[in-house]
């Protein structure tokens, strides 16, 4: 029996781009979506949420869209958004594309992470054609 090894790469990034990765993976996904969501104009909902007291439910409505976000009112930061469209009758219908989750993690878990012995890891050479950082 011939027993085949997994080889995977992982890329070296010259250090300009390494370092500019570095300070992009310090920025919080959860606080840009808490800085996105303050801009607009939000109601406390009526609807009641479930038995955890620290969840609030804030709704914001246009003619076409309404969004509704719970809320961890311990971190201030998002737990669910749902997006609703109208239909044809008038009716709001939950747009199944934007239904989003929030889990915050303060540590890569490690079980992720993990790799099979037979697993083998190469460094290369990130295939860069220029040295620079991209406008964006």
């Amino acid at each position: 029996m011939i027993r085949a090894t997994l080889v995977g790469n992982t890329w070296t990034l010259p250090v300009n781009l390494a370092n500019e990765n570095k300070k992009i993976l310090n920025i919080s996904l959860m606080e840009e979506q808490k800085k996105e969501m303050k801009e607009q104009n939000w109601v406390k909902s009526v609807r009641p949420q479930s038995n955890d007291t620290s969840l609030q439910e804030v709704v914001t409505e246009t003619n076409l869209k309404k969004e509704t976000v719970t809320i961890d009112t311990k971190t201030g930061l998002p737990v669910k958004r749902e997006v609703f469209v109208k239909d044809k009758e008038g009716n709001w219908t939950e747009d199944s594309v934007r239904v989003e989750e929030y889990k915050y993690l303060d540590s890569m878990p490690m079980n992720l992470q993990k790799m099979n012995n037979e697993v083998e890891i190469k460094e290369i050479n990130a295939p860069i054609r220029e040295d620079k950082l991209l406008k964006g």
